[in-house]
């Protein structure tokens, strides 16, 4: 009896896995935000350009953010399954005068807490000390699973053309190995 091949939904669904979990990892593991501040004149709140980039800047988000007057995070809890412990994740905000809060970054999570300390003291430095003009501050954000989606990735096109490779040279008539 020959074996019996699997559904085609479940080959599918398990490439759609394979390729899916390095991609994403990548994208939201390695990412830069980066802030730059401008007063028009001393004393005037600044106007703030928020550069967010995804997978080594293959997407890139840029918010404005008007009449700044503030900074600080925005934490918001999450819950998994039933009986699952909540999980705290946070986002640094600009706050404006008229009470929205501008996220600094699309992604909330609970790690690169350092850089988000770092953007909040650097931001506050800045609004302390209304003389100074302009502010500039990148915080480079590339945690584990941003090199672990990356090698991912290398891998599989690596495969893919290992795979390509092989079937050119099988259709020119070369010898394959």
């Amino acid at each position: 009896m020959p074996p019996k091949k699997p559904p085609l939904v479940l080959l599918i669904l398990g490439w759609f896995a394979i390729i899916a979990i390095p991609v994403t990892f990548f994208i939201f593991g390695w990412r830069d935000v980066e802030i730059t501040c401008r007063r028009p004149t001393a004393g005037a709140p600044p106007v703030c350009d928020i550069r967010e980039s995804f997978a080594m800047g293959l997407h890139t988000r840029i918010v404005r953010a008007e009449g700044v007057t503030g900074v600080g995070y925005r934490t918001s809890r999450n819950s998994g399954r039933a009986g699952a412990r909540p999980v705290l994740t946070s986002t640094v905000v600009l706050d404006t005068p008229t009470g929205d809060e501008v996220p600094v970054s699309r992604v909330t999570s609970n790690v690169d807490d350092g850089a988000k300390r770092e953007q909040i003291v650097a931001m506050r430095h800045f609004l302390d000390y209304p003389d100074t003009l302009e502010f500039h501050h990148l915080a480079k954000m590339h945690s584990l699973f941003g090199y672990l989606g990356l090698l991912g990735i290398a891998v599989l096109a690596g495969l893919f053309g290992m795979v390509l490779w092989y079937y050119l040279r099988k259709a020119m008539g070369h010898p394959t190995p």
